[in-house]
Protein backbone atom coordinates (compact mmCIF):
# COMPACT_ATOMS: atom_id res chain seq x y z
CA UNK A 1 0.00 0.00 0.00
CA UNK A 2 1.29 3.32 -0.73
CA UNK A 3 2.20 6.10 1.91
CA UNK A 4 0.13 8.22 2.64
CA UNK A 5 1.88 11.89 2.30
CA UNK A 6 -1.30 14.09 2.16
CA UNK A 7 -1.67 16.20 5.89
CA UNK A 8 -3.99 18.41 7.75
CA UNK A 9 -2.96 21.45 9.24
CA UNK A 10 -4.50 24.40 11.43
CA UNK A 11 -3.81 28.05 11.73
CA UNK A 12 -4.83 29.54 14.85
CA UNK A 13 -5.55 33.11 14.93
CA UNK A 14 -5.92 33.85 19.04
CA UNK A 15 -8.39 36.67 19.16
CA UNK A 16 -7.86 39.57 21.99
CA UNK A 17 -4.81 41.18 20.88
CA UNK A 18 -4.48 44.42 18.62
CA UNK A 19 -3.00 42.87 15.94
CA UNK A 20 -3.52 39.15 14.26
CA UNK A 21 -1.55 36.76 16.31
CA UNK A 22 -1.14 32.83 15.06
CA UNK A 23 -0.51 30.10 17.66
CA UNK A 24 2.28 27.46 16.93
CA UNK A 25 3.60 24.21 18.23
CA UNK A 26 7.49 24.03 19.14
CA UNK A 27 8.10 20.53 17.21
CA UNK A 28 9.90 17.89 19.64
CA UNK A 29 11.36 15.59 17.05
CA UNK A 30 14.73 14.52 17.59
CA UNK A 31 17.37 13.68 15.67
CA UNK A 32 15.12 15.21 12.50
CA UNK A 33 15.40 18.88 10.82
CA UNK A 34 11.81 19.33 12.44
CA UNK A 35 12.72 19.56 15.86
CA UNK A 36 12.61 22.53 17.99
CA UNK A 37 11.07 24.46 15.14
CA UNK A 38 7.42 26.02 15.17
CA UNK A 39 4.70 24.44 13.11
CA UNK A 40 1.40 24.61 12.62
CA UNK A 41 -0.62 22.08 15.26
CA UNK A 42 -2.14 19.02 12.78
CA UNK A 43 -0.36 16.30 10.83
CA UNK A 44 -0.35 12.71 8.36
CA UNK A 45 -4.01 12.03 7.82
CA UNK A 46 -3.03 8.41 7.93
CA UNK A 47 -5.96 7.51 5.19
CA UNK A 48 -8.21 9.31 7.19
CA UNK A 49 -10.28 11.78 5.34
CA UNK A 50 -8.83 15.71 6.30
CA UNK A 51 -11.62 16.68 9.46
CA UNK A 52 -10.98 13.16 10.95
CA UNK A 53 -6.91 12.89 10.41
CA UNK A 54 -7.15 16.69 12.17
CA UNK A 55 -9.28 16.21 14.48
CA UNK A 56 -6.81 12.59 15.22
CA UNK A 57 -3.97 14.87 15.22
CA UNK A 58 -5.42 17.49 17.41
CA UNK A 59 -6.09 15.03 20.35
CA UNK A 60 -2.77 14.08 20.09
CA UNK A 61 -1.04 17.07 20.28
CA UNK A 62 -3.26 19.23 22.65
CA UNK A 63 -3.93 17.40 25.77
CA UNK A 64 -7.06 19.20 27.12
CA UNK A 65 -9.54 18.53 24.24
CA UNK A 66 -10.49 21.70 23.79
CA UNK A 67 -9.12 22.61 20.67
CA UNK A 68 -9.97 19.24 18.95
CA UNK A 69 -13.96 20.05 20.16
CA UNK A 70 -13.55 23.99 19.02
CA UNK A 71 -12.72 22.63 15.50
CA UNK A 72 -15.38 19.63 15.52
CA UNK A 73 -18.07 22.26 16.24
CA UNK A 74 -16.77 24.92 13.92
CA UNK A 75 -16.45 22.40 11.32
CA UNK A 76 -13.91 24.80 9.13
CA UNK A 77 -13.59 23.74 5.55
CA UNK A 78 -9.51 23.35 4.67
CA UNK A 79 -8.16 24.94 1.42
CA UNK A 80 -5.79 22.43 -0.78
CA UNK A 81 -2.41 23.45 -1.47
CA UNK A 82 0.90 21.99 -2.43
CA UNK A 83 4.19 21.73 -0.59
CA UNK A 84 6.94 20.17 -1.29
CA UNK A 85 4.87 17.87 -3.59
CA UNK A 86 3.07 16.90 -0.90
CA UNK A 87 -0.96 18.00 -0.53
CA UNK A 88 -1.86 19.88 2.73
CA UNK A 89 -5.08 20.58 3.68
CA UNK A 90 -5.32 23.43 5.62
CA UNK A 91 -7.95 25.07 7.85
CA UNK A 92 -8.12 28.13 9.57
CA UNK A 93 -10.14 28.88 12.61
CA UNK A 94 -9.95 32.29 15.33
CA UNK A 95 -10.37 30.81 18.91
CA UNK A 96 -10.38 33.56 21.81
CA UNK A 97 -7.97 33.99 24.42
CA UNK A 98 -9.37 32.14 26.82
CA UNK A 99 -9.68 29.10 25.19
CA UNK A 100 -6.05 29.13 24.28
CA UNK A 101 -4.96 29.84 28.01
CA UNK A 102 -7.07 26.09 28.68
CA UNK A 103 -4.36 24.58 26.07
CA UNK A 104 -1.82 21.90 27.27
CA UNK A 105 0.68 20.61 24.98
CA UNK A 106 1.47 16.97 24.78
CA UNK A 107 5.02 17.00 25.94
CA UNK A 108 5.42 13.93 23.87
CA UNK A 109 4.96 16.08 21.17
CA UNK A 110 6.18 19.31 21.47
CA UNK A 111 8.30 21.83 23.61
CA UNK A 112 4.96 23.93 23.78
CA UNK A 113 2.58 26.60 22.33
CA UNK A 114 4.11 29.79 21.10
CA UNK A 115 2.32 33.28 19.62
CA UNK A 116 3.43 35.00 17.16
CA UNK A 117 2.16 38.58 15.86
CA UNK A 118 1.51 37.78 12.05
CA UNK A 119 3.51 41.27 11.60
CA UNK A 120 6.70 39.07 12.54
CA UNK A 121 6.41 36.26 10.36
CA UNK A 122 8.24 37.91 7.36
CA UNK A 123 10.83 39.36 9.83
CA UNK A 124 14.58 38.76 8.71
CA UNK A 125 15.95 34.86 9.70
CA UNK A 126 12.00 34.65 11.13
CA UNK A 127 11.55 31.74 8.33
CA UNK A 128 14.36 29.92 9.42
CA UNK A 129 12.12 29.16 12.81
CA UNK A 130 9.74 27.14 11.31
CA UNK A 131 9.54 23.96 9.37
CA UNK A 132 10.10 24.45 5.73
CA UNK A 133 6.01 22.74 5.63
CA UNK A 134 5.01 25.54 7.82
CA UNK A 135 6.74 28.08 5.86
CA UNK A 136 5.26 26.75 2.52
CA UNK A 137 1.61 27.01 3.96
CA UNK A 138 2.54 30.82 5.05
CA UNK A 139 3.60 31.60 1.48
CA UNK A 140 0.60 29.48 0.26
CA UNK A 141 -2.17 31.99 2.12
CA UNK A 142 0.13 34.59 1.18
CA UNK A 143 1.07 35.88 4.79
CA UNK A 144 4.44 35.53 3.64
CA UNK A 145 5.57 37.90 0.85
Amino acid sequence: MPSDDRAAKLVITVDGFREPVLLFSRKRAKGTPKHKLFEFLGGGLDGNDPMEGLVRELEEEEKSGALAEHVRRARPSPRLVTVGGAPQYVFETTIPLELYLELRHAKAESFGFALIPSTRLASPGMTDRFTKKTVGILRALERLS
